[in-house]
């Protein structure tokens, strides 16, 4: 499979010592690590469902806030996922980095906020697909459309 062979390739670049390779390529992330990659396909993992839960507890404080403390609350998210023996990994074509730079994790929460925000936003923004004859149908009470028997009875009737 392509995770077989990616870790086949990340594998023999480690023991090549090769110099292409970082010094702290991630064959697999950790529960705890927070993972970021272009795409949904990483919003399951078990760091990034924390990381999330982390962001909704602290987005009302957050977008209460004044720039200053935006700031603060977005390093306290940085040191509570490090405090749980997370990291935060990014993807770099053909493995997983270790993010060691603190202001580029801290600009990565950040941006979990901004993508919660719009992420509420869109749900706020949703439509219903009701018309506006919708309270008009089914007067008589019937929950599917009369057969064809069934308006040939009632015409028959009349």
């Amino acid at each position: 499979t392509k995770n077989h062979q990616q870790w086949i390739k990340v594998r023999r670049m480690k023991e090549r010592n090769c110099t292409d390779s970082p010094d702290e390529a991630v064959e697999c992330p950790c529960l705890n690590d927070v993972i970021f990659r272009i795409g949904d396909s990483y919003l399951h993992h078990p760091g990034n469902v924390m990381f999330r839960g982390l962001i909704e507890a602290r987005y009302e404080a957050y977008t209460s806030a004044g720039r200053n403390e935006k700031i603060a609350i977005t390093w306290s998210l940085v040191d509570e996922v490090l405090n749980r023996n997370g990291r935060f990994l990014v993807w770099d074509a053909q493995w997983w980095s270790v993010l060691h730079d603190r202001e580029k994790m801290r600009e990565k929460v950040a941006g979990a906020f901004k993508n919660q925000k719009r992420k509420l936003k869109s749900l706020s923004n949703t439509q219903t697909f009701e018309s506006s004859t919708y309270e008009f149908e089914r007067q008589d009470g019937h929950k599917r459309k009369r057969t064809d028997v069934e308006r040939a009875t009632c015409l028959c009737k009349c």
